[in-house]
């Protein structure tokens, strides 16, 4: 048994998305770390997968775990996706809200448009 300490929630969701202590302590040790304002993700995807592979450990059946750790070092929460865009990145992440920001013409064109409706 390992010192890790959770929180009542990620007792509760470990059990019901049957997400093991193995499992966790896994995505803890060779999972990508995010860091947030509030807390540190740590995911178990392909290229980490690779990685610990690399070092003769076997992580594929854990393939898509998120850990998530408050900055005192208790597990927030656990869960599974394996679809990585649909876990929100902050709002730092450029690369996607860069991509989100209308071109200069298009801002031009529509507010010419606006106020021309009004007058």
């Amino acid at each position: 048994m390992s010192k890790i300490k959770y929180t009542t929630h990620a007792i509760r969701r470990s059990h019901q998305r049957k997400i093991s202590e193995d499992a966790i302590e896994a995505a803890l040790q060779y999972g990508r770390e995010y860091n947030d304002k509030k807390a540190t993700t740590f995911r178990l995807d392909g290229r980490s997968i690779a990685n610990a592979k690399a070092q003769g450990v076997n992580l594929h059946a854990y393939e898509g775990i998120h850990v998530v750790q408050g900055f005192d070092g208790v597990i927030v929460t656990v869960f599974r996706t394996r679809n990585y865009k649909k876990v929100r990145c902050k709002p730092s992440c450029k690369k996607t809200h860069l991509s989100r920001i209308p071109k200069k013409k298009k801002v031009q064109r529509s507010l010419k448009n606006h106020f021309n409706k009004i007058s």
